[in-house]
């Protein structure tokens, strides 16, 4: 697998880190990891870290994985993603897939105006 999760206890939020050839099946071990983090804080916020991450996966398989958020994670969840300049075409895809099925997802290029989205400052 490639990725690492890290809870922000400060900021109360989970970063989850892909690097490398990231799949599907990567993505969904590293929601259900985060997934217990949130449930064991009480917490509703990700910060999803793909700038070193080689998306390795079809643009259906991204489609349900984002649906899924819905079912998978607390309700009001809220997710900002880093990803590299490259790959805004896959964020931004994201970001309208997200609002289609009232998901709370935000693409961004700057770390930190991720971290300020996403802790409200």
């Amino acid at each position: 697998m490639s990725f690492e999760v890290e809870p922000n206890e400060s900021e109360c939020y989970v970063l989850v880190r892909h690097t490398g050839d990231t799949t599907v099946g990567d993505m969904n071990a590293a929601r259900y990891v985060v997934k217990q983090y949130l449930e064991r804080n009480n917490w509703e916020k990700i910060l999803a870290d793909v700038r070193e991450a080689n998306p390795k996966f079809l643009q259906t398989e991204h489609f349900q994985f984002v649906t899924t958020h819905k079912s998978e994670l607390p309700e009001g969840i809220k997710i900002a993603v880093v990803s590299h300049p490259t790959h805004t075409a896959l964020t931004t895809f994201a970001e309208n897939v997200a609002s289609q099925w009232e998901i709370s997802l935000r693409g961004f290029v700057d770390e930190r105006e991720a971290i300020d989205w996403l802790i409200g400052t």
